[in-house]
Protein backbone atom coordinates (compact mmCIF):
# COMPACT_ATOMS: atom_id res chain seq x y z
CA UNK A 1 0.00 0.00 0.00
CA UNK A 2 1.39 3.28 -0.73
CA UNK A 3 2.30 6.34 1.25
CA UNK A 4 0.55 9.73 1.24
CA UNK A 5 2.80 12.70 0.81
CA UNK A 6 0.98 15.96 1.73
CA UNK A 7 3.73 18.43 0.58
CA UNK A 8 3.10 22.27 1.53
CA UNK A 9 4.30 25.36 -0.37
CA UNK A 10 4.23 28.05 -2.49
CA UNK A 11 4.86 27.90 -6.53
CA UNK A 12 8.09 26.09 -5.46
CA UNK A 13 6.43 23.61 -3.66
CA UNK A 14 4.27 23.04 -6.87
CA UNK A 15 7.35 22.36 -9.09
CA UNK A 16 8.89 20.01 -6.16
CA UNK A 17 5.97 18.26 -6.37
CA UNK A 18 5.81 17.47 -9.45
CA UNK A 19 9.18 16.58 -10.05
CA UNK A 20 9.12 13.96 -7.41
CA UNK A 21 5.72 12.74 -8.89
CA UNK A 22 8.24 12.00 -11.71
CA UNK A 23 10.69 9.82 -9.58
CA UNK A 24 9.88 6.28 -10.50
CA UNK A 25 10.47 4.98 -6.66
CA UNK A 26 7.83 7.53 -5.75
CA UNK A 27 5.30 6.95 -7.93
CA UNK A 28 5.60 2.92 -6.99
CA UNK A 29 5.46 3.92 -3.24
CA UNK A 30 4.15 7.14 -2.40
CA UNK A 31 1.09 8.75 -3.30
CA UNK A 32 1.89 12.72 -3.88
CA UNK A 33 -0.62 15.12 -2.75
CA UNK A 34 0.51 19.29 -3.31
CA UNK A 35 -1.27 21.67 -1.15
CA UNK A 36 -0.84 25.41 -1.91
CA UNK A 37 0.28 27.61 0.86
CA UNK A 38 -1.72 30.75 -1.87
CA UNK A 39 -4.72 31.54 -3.16
CA UNK A 40 -7.67 29.10 -2.65
CA UNK A 41 -7.80 25.53 -2.09
CA UNK A 42 -9.79 24.14 -4.94
CA UNK A 43 -13.15 22.23 -3.71
CA UNK A 44 -12.25 19.30 -4.89
CA UNK A 45 -8.80 18.87 -3.43
CA UNK A 46 -8.10 15.58 -1.51
CA UNK A 47 -7.59 17.94 2.18
CA UNK A 48 -11.65 18.68 1.98
CA UNK A 49 -12.12 14.70 2.69
CA UNK A 50 -13.12 13.65 5.85
CA UNK A 51 -10.72 11.35 7.01
CA UNK A 52 -7.65 11.98 4.49
CA UNK A 53 -4.96 13.77 7.23
CA UNK A 54 -5.40 10.49 9.22
CA UNK A 55 -4.24 8.93 6.10
CA UNK A 56 -0.88 11.35 5.86
CA UNK A 57 2.46 9.27 6.26
CA UNK A 58 4.50 12.55 5.58
CA UNK A 59 4.45 16.41 5.40
CA UNK A 60 6.77 18.05 3.32
CA UNK A 61 6.29 21.86 3.96
CA UNK A 62 8.55 25.20 3.20
CA UNK A 63 10.29 27.41 6.21
CA UNK A 64 10.70 30.58 5.78
CA UNK A 65 12.08 33.02 8.34
CA UNK A 66 8.35 33.56 9.60
CA UNK A 67 6.85 29.90 8.74
CA UNK A 68 3.07 30.03 9.50
CA UNK A 69 1.65 25.85 9.19
CA UNK A 70 -1.65 25.56 7.99
CA UNK A 71 -4.59 24.51 10.26
CA UNK A 72 -4.25 21.19 9.23
CA UNK A 73 -0.80 20.63 11.08
CA UNK A 74 -2.17 19.76 13.97
CA UNK A 75 -4.80 17.11 12.32
CA UNK A 76 -2.09 15.15 11.52
CA UNK A 77 -1.43 11.89 13.31
CA UNK A 78 1.48 11.51 15.47
CA UNK A 79 2.96 8.92 13.35
CA UNK A 80 3.60 11.13 10.48
CA UNK A 81 6.82 12.43 9.43
CA UNK A 82 7.57 16.00 9.17
CA UNK A 83 9.72 17.46 6.76
CA UNK A 84 11.02 20.86 6.48
CA UNK A 85 12.76 22.03 3.32
CA UNK A 86 13.45 26.03 2.87
CA UNK A 87 11.58 28.50 1.15
CA UNK A 88 14.67 30.06 -1.77
CA UNK A 89 14.80 33.45 -2.09
CA UNK A 90 17.44 35.65 -3.14
CA UNK A 91 16.74 39.83 -1.66
CA UNK A 92 19.98 40.77 -2.20
CA UNK A 93 20.15 40.50 -6.10
CA UNK A 94 17.27 43.32 -5.99
CA UNK A 95 17.21 45.69 -2.81
CA UNK A 96 14.75 47.64 -4.00
CA UNK A 97 12.10 45.48 -4.69
CA UNK A 98 8.27 47.04 -4.16
CA UNK A 99 5.10 46.19 -4.94
CA UNK A 100 4.21 48.80 -7.62
CA UNK A 101 0.90 50.38 -6.90
CA UNK A 102 -0.01 50.51 -10.78
CA UNK A 103 0.21 46.64 -11.03
CA UNK A 104 -3.41 44.72 -11.05
CA UNK A 105 -4.34 41.47 -12.83
CA UNK A 106 -5.41 41.94 -16.31
CA UNK A 107 -6.58 39.05 -18.17
CA UNK A 108 -3.30 38.70 -20.29
CA UNK A 109 -1.10 39.05 -16.92
CA UNK A 110 -2.79 37.23 -14.53
CA UNK A 111 -0.02 38.55 -11.80
CA UNK A 112 -0.11 41.91 -13.18
CA UNK A 113 2.06 43.35 -16.26
CA UNK A 114 4.96 43.77 -13.63
CA UNK A 115 4.67 42.31 -10.35
CA UNK A 116 8.38 43.08 -9.55
CA UNK A 117 8.13 46.81 -9.06
CA UNK A 118 11.22 48.98 -8.18
CA UNK A 119 11.39 51.71 -5.93
CA UNK A 120 13.96 53.59 -7.78
CA UNK A 121 11.90 53.38 -10.75
CA UNK A 122 9.28 54.61 -9.28
CA UNK A 123 11.03 57.51 -7.40
CA UNK A 124 12.36 58.72 -10.74
CA UNK A 125 8.92 58.40 -12.27
CA UNK A 126 7.56 60.96 -9.22
CA UNK A 127 10.30 63.02 -9.66
CA UNK A 128 9.36 63.63 -13.50
CA UNK A 129 11.79 61.66 -15.36
CA UNK A 130 10.43 60.64 -18.82
CA UNK A 131 10.61 56.72 -18.91
CA UNK A 132 12.96 56.98 -22.52
CA UNK A 133 15.49 58.51 -19.46
CA UNK A 134 15.15 55.96 -16.76
CA UNK A 135 17.24 53.57 -17.65
CA UNK A 136 20.10 56.46 -17.98
CA UNK A 137 19.52 58.17 -14.67
CA UNK A 138 18.56 54.19 -12.65
CA UNK A 139 22.24 53.28 -14.00
CA UNK A 140 23.55 56.55 -12.69
CA UNK A 141 22.26 56.51 -9.63
CA UNK A 142 24.58 55.22 -6.38
CA UNK A 143 22.72 52.27 -4.59
CA UNK A 144 24.50 53.62 -1.66
CA UNK A 145 22.54 56.12 -1.13
CA UNK A 146 19.40 53.83 -0.33
CA UNK A 147 21.48 50.91 1.50
CA UNK A 148 24.74 49.79 2.60
CA UNK A 149 25.34 46.85 0.43
CA UNK A 150 27.36 44.99 2.34
CA UNK A 151 25.29 44.80 5.54
CA UNK A 152 22.50 44.19 3.46
CA UNK A 153 24.23 41.48 1.81
CA UNK A 154 25.21 39.54 6.21
CA UNK A 155 21.23 40.32 6.69
CA UNK A 156 20.00 38.65 3.97
CA UNK A 157 22.53 35.49 4.09
CA UNK A 158 21.99 35.66 7.92
CA UNK A 159 18.20 35.27 7.18
CA UNK A 160 18.73 32.25 4.39
CA UNK A 161 21.17 31.13 7.65
CA UNK A 162 18.14 31.27 9.98
CA UNK A 163 15.68 29.32 7.65
CA UNK A 164 18.22 26.62 7.23
CA UNK A 165 18.10 25.89 11.06
CA UNK A 166 14.35 25.51 11.16
CA UNK A 167 14.27 23.17 8.22
CA UNK A 168 16.20 19.45 7.58
CA UNK A 169 17.35 20.41 4.45
CA UNK A 170 20.11 23.38 3.86
CA UNK A 171 21.11 25.31 1.22
CA UNK A 172 22.44 28.69 2.16
CA UNK A 173 25.82 27.57 2.25
CA UNK A 174 25.28 26.55 -1.81
CA UNK A 175 24.11 29.76 -2.09
CA UNK A 176 26.72 31.72 -0.26
CA UNK A 177 29.44 29.48 -1.71
CA UNK A 178 28.09 29.73 -5.74
CA UNK A 179 26.17 33.06 -6.02
CA UNK A 180 28.94 34.88 -7.45
CA UNK A 181 29.47 32.40 -10.71
CA UNK A 182 26.27 30.37 -10.50
CA UNK A 183 23.22 32.18 -11.54
CA UNK A 184 20.95 31.07 -8.94
CA UNK A 185 17.56 33.29 -9.42
CA UNK A 186 15.96 34.87 -12.26
CA UNK A 187 13.60 36.57 -9.49
CA UNK A 188 13.92 37.77 -6.29
CA UNK A 189 11.80 34.68 -5.37
CA UNK A 190 12.23 32.21 -8.07
CA UNK A 191 15.40 29.63 -8.07
CA UNK A 192 16.94 28.09 -10.99
CA UNK A 193 15.82 24.50 -12.06
CA UNK A 194 19.36 23.07 -10.64
CA UNK A 195 19.03 25.00 -7.26
CA UNK A 196 15.53 23.34 -7.10
CA UNK A 197 17.43 20.20 -8.63
CA UNK A 198 19.47 20.09 -5.43
CA UNK A 199 16.18 20.64 -3.06
CA UNK A 200 14.35 17.52 -5.13
CA UNK A 201 17.73 15.73 -3.73
CA UNK A 202 17.26 16.52 -0.43
CA UNK A 203 13.84 15.33 0.12
CA UNK A 204 14.55 11.96 -2.26
CA UNK A 205 16.87 11.06 0.43
CA UNK A 206 14.74 11.80 3.00
CA UNK A 207 11.09 9.89 1.58
CA UNK A 208 13.61 7.19 0.34
CA UNK A 209 16.42 6.67 3.00
CA UNK A 210 19.04 6.60 -0.18
CA UNK A 211 21.69 9.17 0.86
CA UNK A 212 21.82 11.60 3.90
CA UNK A 213 20.12 15.07 4.05
CA UNK A 214 22.95 16.79 1.76
CA UNK A 215 23.21 18.93 -1.18
CA UNK A 216 26.55 20.16 -3.54
CA UNK A 217 26.70 22.90 -6.07
CA UNK A 218 27.15 22.37 -9.36
CA UNK A 219 28.83 24.80 -12.10
CA UNK A 220 26.65 23.86 -15.43
CA UNK A 221 24.22 26.55 -17.14
CA UNK A 222 21.36 27.75 -15.23
CA UNK A 223 17.93 28.27 -16.62
CA UNK A 224 14.40 29.14 -14.78
CA UNK A 225 11.17 27.74 -15.61
CA UNK A 226 9.23 28.62 -12.42
CA UNK A 227 7.18 31.27 -14.45
CA UNK A 228 9.03 33.09 -16.91
CA UNK A 229 10.37 36.27 -15.88
CA UNK A 230 13.87 37.41 -15.15
CA UNK A 231 14.16 40.61 -13.56
CA UNK A 232 17.53 42.67 -14.51
CA UNK A 233 20.06 43.66 -11.73
CA UNK A 234 21.30 47.18 -11.03
CA UNK A 235 24.99 47.05 -12.34
CA UNK A 236 26.09 48.36 -9.16
CA UNK A 237 24.93 45.19 -7.22
CA UNK A 238 26.73 43.08 -10.12
CA UNK A 239 29.93 45.36 -10.04
CA UNK A 240 30.11 45.37 -6.20
CA UNK A 241 29.46 41.58 -5.88
CA UNK A 242 31.59 40.18 -8.44
CA UNK A 243 29.07 38.61 -10.05
CA UNK A 244 30.80 36.61 -13.21
CA UNK A 245 27.81 35.41 -14.57
CA UNK A 246 25.96 38.66 -15.18
CA UNK A 247 27.62 39.68 -18.64
CA UNK A 248 27.23 42.67 -20.22
CA UNK A 249 25.45 41.45 -23.24
CA UNK A 250 22.98 39.48 -20.87
CA UNK A 251 19.46 39.03 -21.94
CA UNK A 252 16.50 38.85 -19.48
CA UNK A 253 13.96 36.88 -20.59
CA UNK A 254 10.44 38.46 -19.46
CA UNK A 255 7.04 37.02 -20.65
CA UNK A 256 7.65 35.95 -24.61
CA UNK A 257 10.17 38.77 -24.89
CA UNK A 258 13.80 39.19 -24.25
CA UNK A 259 15.42 42.50 -23.31
CA UNK A 260 18.23 44.33 -22.15
CA UNK A 261 18.52 45.92 -19.07
CA UNK A 262 17.88 49.27 -20.62
CA UNK A 263 15.18 48.18 -22.59
CA UNK A 264 13.43 46.74 -19.31
CA UNK A 265 13.44 49.43 -17.49
CA UNK A 266 11.73 51.28 -20.27
CA UNK A 267 9.38 49.03 -20.57
CA UNK A 268 8.52 48.73 -16.98
CA UNK A 269 8.64 52.51 -16.57
CA UNK A 270 6.09 53.21 -19.39
CA UNK A 271 4.43 49.97 -18.33
CA UNK A 272 4.05 48.72 -21.47
CA UNK A 273 2.76 45.80 -22.22
CA UNK A 274 5.10 43.08 -22.98
CA UNK A 275 4.51 40.24 -25.32
CA UNK A 276 2.96 37.57 -23.06
CA UNK A 277 1.28 33.99 -23.57
CA UNK A 278 -1.95 34.31 -21.59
Amino acid sequence: MKQTVLLYGNCQGAWLSKTLNRDPRVQSEFDMVFLPSYGEIPADHPIHRPNFLSTCSWFLFQVSSDTKLPACYRSLPKTCRKIGFPLLSMKLFWPLHTLDPRNNPEPSYPLGRYPYGDRLVLRLLEQGTAPRDVATRYCETNLRQFIDLDRYAEICFAELQLIDRKADIALAPVIERGFRTNRFFGTINHPSVELLTELTAGLLSALLDVTPLTVTSRSDGYRFDIGDLEIPLHPQIIQHFGLTWATPEIRYRYLLESLTTAEYLHAYASFRPVLSPY
